[in-house]
């Protein structure tokens, strides 16, 4: 017997899906929207479908073990790396998994990426 199940990411928008690549360069607009993430407001929240196979994969414990991490506020890949005892290079490819489907975006500041989690629930639908 098959199960069908619909699975919903309820996520933040990034900078760029915001302002566009563009609009993320106006020092004040950037500024706004920064302080906007870092007080955790959620008024720009957005429900998409991801593929159940997908979810699967993203479930690993590892991958969780970052978006935990992510979640307590890191300043960049490196620090994450440590708190998680791996490589720079290892944690990095796991982030740009978990930033093609939105679950986090990777902002550069200064010379460091600092991961921001988009993520706010993941629900399993019938």
């Amino acid at each position: 017997m098959i199960i069908a199940m619909k699975v919903v990411v309820r996520r933040r928008l990034s900078l760029v899906e915001l302002l566009g690549e563009e609009g993320g360069g106006v020092p004040y607009i950037r500024q706004a929207y920064e302080e906007y993430e870092e007080d955790g407001e959620s008024y720009f929240l957005v429900e998409e479908e991801l593929d159940p196979q997908v979810l699967r994969r993203l479930l690993a414990p590892h991958l969780v073990r970052l978006l935990e991490e992510i979640s307590r506020g890191v300043k960049s890949i490196t620090e994450l790396a440590n708190r998680v005892n791996r490589s720079v290079p290892n944690v990095y490819k796991n982030l740009v998994v978990l930033e093609k489907y939105k679950l986090i975006s990777l902002r550069r500041e200064g010379r460091y990426v600092k991961p921001i989690k988009l993520v706010e629930e993941i629900l399993i639908l019938p």
